[in-house]
């Protein structure tokens, strides 16, 4: 089951901001293709698109209970403007999220290949597991990920070197993979998830931040 829509302009898309907190491990399956024949679309998770005429597109590949959090984050950062993957995990058991966790350079979906294939750059929306308040951007689109932390600079820690090497510099990572074969990647530590689900005002100036680091060229 996919829910893919095709639009220029619509209403902004907000989901339910309940929070699970999940563990990753090593990731069961290499591809898309195992995930699949184990699990069941519509039941254990779902893909959804909405895609713009925009230069960006938003990608949450761990959304649902997989990275707890970014699948409501990247829906608010795409808003109206940009074009938008989810990869969703729907299942409430302990070990979903280890479980459905696609690693970033095997990512493999089709429907997420046919979209990095017609985006001009990708913008990928991660959570790691990190006790800290720090948002780590990453990726080999240098001018994207500079526009972004000068944005966020005034009200949240900022780094380009996650401690556990999530870079994103790879050119099999995600981020790299649209047309520009360059884009950004930002990991939202655990503790900062928490607190931007709970707090409107704290999120809004996040999504703000983020928005406006990439509005000139929307």
């Amino acid at each position: 089951m996919s829910l893919s829509i095709e639009i220029n302009n619509g209403p902004s898309i907000l989901a339910d901001s309940s929070f699970k907190i999940a563990n990753r491990h090593i990731d069961v399956y290499r591809n898309y293709a195992e995930l699949s024949q184990n699990e069941i679309d519509g039941v254990d998770y779902v893909v959804k698109t909405i895609k713009r005429n925009s230069p960006f597109l938003i990608f949450v590949p761990h959304g649902g209970n997989i990275e707890v959090g970014t699948s409501e984050l990247g829906k608010e950062i795409a808003g109206n403007n940009s074009s938008l993957y989810t990869f969703e995990g729907l299942t409430d058991k302990t070990d979903s999220g280890f479980r459905l966790h696609l690693n970033s350079r095997a990512f493999d979906e089709p429907q997420a290949l046919e979209m990095m294939k017609h985006s001009l750059m990708i913008i990928t929306i991660h959570g790691c597991l990190d006790r800290d308040n720090t948002v780590y951007v990453g990726g080999k689109n240098n001018y994207y990920a500079d526009r972004i932390i000068n944005k966020l600079k005034d009200n949240f820690n900022t780094s380009t070197a996650h401690p556990n090497g999530y870079n994103g510099k790879h050119s099999d990572n995600i981020c790299n993979r649209g047309k520009l074969k360059s884009g950004v990647q930002i990991e939202i530590p655990q503790d900062l998830r928490e607190r931007l689900l709970s707090n409107n005002n704290l999120r809004s100036t996040f999504i703000n931040s983020i928005r406006e680091a990439i509005s000139i060229d929307c």
